[in-house]
């Protein structure tokens, strides 16, 4: 196994948002824990036609892994989804290297997708949502939970003050400002500038690292979150700081939410959050056993995707010419 390569899609890790960094470093120290070196990577947002499959590095890998995240859904819509789909099909007709989506949510996908999906040898899928959603439609894929819960994350000292974050939808992002100015809670986006972000990452990638590590410390420092963004959610369970979260792009959030909570106590509309007296109660101690559970479900799930990644890597008989 020792000297195999791997080759990574879809690195998010170029936005400089706190899960996606995360998410991308958990990959890397698995992936490197096990002997697999990352020698190439396509980042987020790359047209796949523009030398994806001429890569080198990409036709002498031993395993490609493909980071699916909140990308693939409303696949009629979203020109960023088929982005997605096509790039697996430019990697299979490029290399006959094991193809593995992991970390994925999928919904609300066209019928010849599927049929995309089925070039990888396994699909990983992060909430039973995309799982049930997959079978219905002829995928046998596999729960592993979002990898931010395999991160090596340190609880912070609880602290005084609510954290309020943004929202992928502009109109959440505004209900949750004004709920946070009337609130006097620190407002604190996941997501800043792209463009500076990328630029950042060209030149100090570990940056981002230590800004993700940061903001996880000021989520599981609060005394409480309420948020729009699903891995602000994730990072609120791991630092079991009590949180209220409003709907995204797809329903990755309620998923979670049943997934970990067992349903939707924790889910407020922007009709709920404008009313007054709004507050975020304290973890059950129910709610802090179940998350608890979860993660360390969630950690046994990724070292065994990890563990079978690797092993197809280690049985690949030879790369593509």
């Amino acid at each position: 196994m020792i000297g195999r390569s791997v080759f990574l899609v879809n690195d998010t890790s170029v936005s400089g948002h706190p899960g996606c960094v995360t998410v991308m470093s958990v990959i890397r120290d698995h992936l490197e824990m096990r002997g697999l070196s990352v020698t190439g990577r396509w980042p987020m947002g790359a047209e796949p036609q523009l030398g994806l499959a001429a890569s080198a590095a990409l036709r002498r890998a031993d395993v490609v892994v493909i980071n699916g995240e909140g990308t693939i859904h409303n696949t009629e819509t979203r020109p960023g989804a088929r982005r997605l789909l096509h790039s697996i099909k430019r990697v299979r007709a490029a290399t006959s290297a094991p193809l593995f989506l992991i970390n994925a949510t999928i919904e609300n996908l066209r019928p010849r997708d599927f049929a995309v999906l089925k070039l990888c040898e396994r699909v990983f899928l992060r909430d039973s949502y995309s799982c049930a959603y997959a079978a219905a439609n002829g995928i046998d894929a596999s729960f592993s939970p979002d990898l931010c819960f395999s991160a090596g994350y340190a609880q912070q000292p609880r602290q005084e003050g609510v954290v309020v974050t943004d929202s992928t939808l502009p109109e959440t992002t505004a209900s949750l400002r004004r709920w946070g100015s009337a609130a006097d809670a620190r407002f604190l986006p996941m997501q800043h500038s792209r463009l500076r972000s990328m630029l950042h990452w060209a030149v100090t990638p570990r940056r981002h690292e230590h800004a993700a590590r940061r903001y996880f410390g000021a989520i599981s420092s609060a005394a409480a979150l309420v948020t729009g963004r699903f891995h602000a959610a994730v990072f609120a369970l791991m630092g079991e700081t009590p949180f209220l979260a409003l709907g995204s792009n797809t329903s990755k959030i309620q998923a979670l939410l049943d997934d970990v909570l067992g349903g939707h106590d924790r889910f407020v509309t922007l009709d709920g959050l404008a009313a007054p007296g709004v507050e975020v109660p304290p973890f059950t101690a129910e709610e802090s056993r179940r998350i608890r559970v979860y993660r360390a479900a969630a950690q046994v799930r990724a070292n065994s995707m990890f563990d079978h990644i690797a092993q197809a890597a280690a049985l690949n008989p030879g790369r593509a010419a």
